[in-house]
């Protein structure tokens, strides 16, 4: 079948499913390619914006203007070639419509944002790297999947951005309590074992007494302590006290 790309007034190589269809003027002045493969066949005619069955005469038959993704003006039925000066600008209607898809709906609620979908194909076509008739070539499936992977986007960067907002505003946390100073240790206070305390509270100083004034309270108590000068004084106190003391 030969498939007339009627809003063209020269040649162009379009690639589909694999293919190379070369339009070409033929001698008409019409822009056409001989188009054998069913499935391009068929995609090519689901676009009645750009192409048509070439019956001849150069002008293609009525049908309904697709569902884009944002809403434009019709463009008028296409003058044949060698028509009005206007024709050079119609003739790139298709390559400036993006496509979108009427199985989608015509918005995307994206964390209380409201996205319209001609706003999401313009993302996802800027994303695939095509061209616009490339884009408006693919494949239905692969456009929607196009299209639902960029709202997928938009979404994860939203949940992105507002949990650094949510963690930058969260208060930073409270210093732990500083740790109670231990308390000082209580002093040590050792006892005098010099210092002997009878039943009635007196207080007897062994420590204060020379060595005569040990000895002489030694033989009065009947204690007895090593005789000679060689004993010094603090042996005696020690050993009266612990006499006295029975330690």
């Amino acid at each position: 079948m030969q498939i007339h790309a009627y809003r063209r007034t020269e040649s162009a190589l379009v690639s589909l499913f694999g293919l190379a269809l070369a339009f070409a003027p033929n001698s008409a002045g019409h822009v056409v390619a001989q188009v054998d493969d069913e499935r391009a066949t068929e995609r090519l005619l689901s676009i009645p914006e750009a192409y048509c069955e070439y019956t001849g005469d150069g002008v293609p038959a009525p049908a309904p203007v697709a569902i884009v993704a944002a809403p434009v003006a019709a463009p008028a039925p296409a003058s044949p070639p060698g028509g009005s000066d206007d024709d050079e600008d119609k003739d790139k209607v298709f390559d400036e419509v993006l496509i979108g898809s009427d199985e989608l709906p015509a918005t995307f609620d994206v964390l209380g944002a409201t996205y319209t979908q001609a706003q999401v194909v313009d993302l996802a076509f800027a994303r695939s790297g095509m061209n616009r008739e490339e884009w408006n070539l693919n494949d239905e499936d692969d456009r929607e999947a196009l299209i639902e992977g960029e709202v997928t986007k938009l979404i994860l960067a939203a949940e992105e951005a507002k949990s650094k907002l949510e963690a930058a505003a969260a208060p930073a946390p409270a210093p732990a309590p500083a740790a109670a100073a231990a308390p000082a240790p209580a002093p040590v206070v050792e006892a005098n074992p010099l210092l002997i305390a009878n039943d009635k509270g007196e207080t007897l100083d062994i420590g204060a007494m020379s060595a005569t004034k040990v000895r002489e309270f030694a033989t009065a108590n009947g204690i007895e302590l090593p005789k000679g000068n060689s004993v010094k004084v603090g042996e005696l106190r020690l050993l009266l006290a612990k006499a006295l003391t029975g330690v």
